[in-house]
């Protein structure tokens, strides 16, 4: 029996976002559906269902919004000033994060895009 992840789960894994180069710290991404710790540590970012204390935490109000926030098809400052998503904690890093969290999501597509083209050819 398969398993289907739901976009957040989706996500879930190590990336290398060199935007993130001397960024430390732990992000609570909160939405209505599924809750992931993103956790920084200077370009290296993992993104967990497992908990730890949180240096910010940012709260989604719309299924998903958060996965659309971090594909970059909403921008974090501009759907903190429309009311879409909240932030508590250390504005810092949220400001920080804001352009490179589409980092995470084009190197999900570019390894899912490889994998696809490996196994149709082999």
């Amino acid at each position: 029996m398969t398993t289907t992840k739901s976009p957040g789960e989706a996500f879930d894994g190590t990336y290398v976002v060199p935007e993130l180069e001397g960024v430390r710290g732990r992000i609570k991404l909160i939405g209505p559906v599924i809750t992931r710790n993103v956790v920084i540590d200077d370009g290296r970012v993992v993104v967990t269902p497992e908990e730890g204390p949180p240096d910010c935490t940012i709260t989604a109000f719309e299924p998903y919004d958060w996965v659309r926030l971090v594909s970059g098809e909403l921008n974090l400052v501009t759907s903190l000033l429309q009311g879409r998503v909240e932030a508590e904690g250390d504005p810092m890093l949220v400001v920080r994060i804001a352009g490179s969290l589409p980092a995470i999501a084009r190197q999900k597509l570019g390894a899912q895009s490889k994998a696809e083209t490996e196994s149709s050819h082999g």
